[in-house]
């Protein structure tokens, strides 16, 4: 099939266990590039914290971040959509947030807010690479675009996602320890659709592969959805074809059976 644009997932995608890409996943990517197709990072972290991968394979134009809520330009950083959680409803969230044991973490479309340091917190930063700023109170944070809590057990993941369920915003598990808030209206996959409708880019020519809850927009939308190996069962369950898991460059072993690249 000749796809005209692959949308790829970053942590458990074409990051492996050891958080590196693999020489193979890199040769497949660029080979995307250098023949033309429009290749999207589209993950739940921030800006600040994929533009090194954009950088590495070579990867310009439109970016999805913050699992959907922020369209970034790889070349300039502009913002070209951003989708905030409202005022209202956001104090509302940290307001509940403030009756549970969970480490907090508040993400505007540039940078992240923390309210204490910790050891959960610690292990986040060193991933995202730059440091959360530290304040007093959520509540002073403006734009607020996502809100990550670092839960360490499974039942209380659960517990957390009906505690805080609402029809104005999505709880969804991205990592097996944590779960993150968006508005609900905000999802890859929308932002997917954005971004092949300015190309004019039918959903037929466009290729998604993803791991977890937050790609399966995205992989729906996709004309071929692919899951990772690796990737939670209920994933794996709505996609069109399941490769190989991170550590078997799952990625790259999916775009050469897929995509025409000759």
């Amino acid at each position: 099939m000749n796809y005209e644009l692959v949308a790829l997932d970053i942590d458990g995608t074409i990051l492996n266990s050891a958080m590196e890409i693999t020489e193979e996943t890199k040769r497949a990517i660029k080979m995307c590039v250098s023949k033309g197709i429009k290749v999207v990072l589209s993950s739940g972290r921030y800006y600040d914290s994929i533009k090194a991968y954009t950088k590495d394979l070579n990867i310009g134009g439109e970016q999805i971040t913050l699992n959907g809520a922020v369209i970034k330009d790889a070349k300039t950083g502009k913002n070209l959509e951003e989708f905030v959680i409202p005022k209202d409803d956001y104090n509302g969230l940290i307001d509940k947030l403030q009756d549970l044991p969970y480490s907090t973490l508040v993400f505007t479309a540039d940078k992240y807010y923390k309210i204490e340091d910790n050891e959960e917190i610690g292990k986040v930063e060193v991933l995202t690479g730059p440091k959360g700023d530290m304040i007093s109170s959520f509540k002073q944070v403006v734009n607020p675009i996502k809100i990550l809590l670092i839960i360490q057990e499974e039942q209380e993941i659960k517990r957390a996602q009906e505690l805080l369920q609402d029809d104005k915003y999505l709880v969804i598990r991205t990592g097996y320890n944590n779960i993150e808030i968006v508005r609900r209206d905000v999802s890859k996959g929308r932002s997917l659709k954005i971004i092949a409708d300015k190309y004019n880019i039918k959903r037929e020519n466009i290729l998604a592969i993803g791991d977890s809850e937050n790609d399966i927009e995205m992989i729906k939308y996709a004309g071929m959805g692919i899951a990772m190996g690796n990737a939670y069962e209920h994933v794996k369950e709505i996609s069109d074809s399941v490769t190989d898991t991170c550590d078997e460059d799952g990625v790259a072993k999916a775009i050469f059976k897929y995509v025409s690249l000759i």
